[in-house]
């Protein structure tokens, strides 16, 4: 019985560290693209700053079309 046992937990820590290697990886590249996104936003903004208005038209110029 104990050497299933140790078996068992052998085969757990196994288990455990490919798990472990495993949601690294996903990790590092959720940052990797996290990253991306985030220097995206800031060229966007760096070159359209200012540029669009996010104004919302008029209801009566709305409503003569």
């Amino acid at each position: 019985m104990t050497a299933r046992l140790q078996a068992n937990e052998l085969q757990k820590k196994a288990i455990q560290e490919r798990v472990k290697k495993t949601v690294s990886q996903y990790s590092e590249a959720l940052r990797r693209r996290i990253g991306d996104a985030a220097d995206f936003k800031e060229e966007f903004n760096a070159v359209f700053d200012g540029y669009v208005e996010n104004l919302i038209p008029n209801e009566d110029i709305m409503e003569q079309l």
